[in-house]
């Protein structure tokens, strides 16, 4: 079976949103491969999710912070190198695994640089 293509060209600036994709028996599986021309830089990405493709649910995190209160801050996550830096000039290729419980789900992307993503994955089916 081949991979479905949900992002594929330079990311811009702002957040830009992927196709999305039907989650198949709750697995979410990106294949992201980052192609930096200019300068190390980063992209940073967070998840969306679905259950009409028509309105669309920001990830959140759950941060304990003691005592009973609980931070429920909006999710962003920042594709990096392996040392922490920004993602150097040539190709980096990352696999990600999430399980979620949602119906459909899409990636909105950003870059601090100059970077071309292809964003794929292995499972789903892409309802639009």
């Amino acid at each position: 079976m081949a991979d479905l293509t949900l992002f594929n060209g330079k990311v811009p600036a702002s957040y830009t949103p992927s196709k999305g994709i039907q989650i198949t028996a709750r697995r979410v599986t990106l294949r992201f491969a980052v192609t930096v021309t200019g300068a190390p830089t980063t992209v940073q990405w967070y998840l969306e999710f679905s259950g009409d493709a028509q309105t669309w649910f920001r990830e959140t995190a759950e941060e304990d912070q003691g005592g009973g209160a609980v931070s429920m801050p909006a999710v962003v996550r920042t594709l990096q190198y392996v040392d922490g830096t920004d993602l150097p000039v040539g190709t980096t290729k990352l696999s990600l695994q999430f399980i979620r419980d949602e119906q459909l789900v899409r990636v909105q992307l950003a870059c601090a640089g100059t970077a071309t993503v292809k964003l794929t994955t292995p499972y789903g089916e892409q309802p639009f």
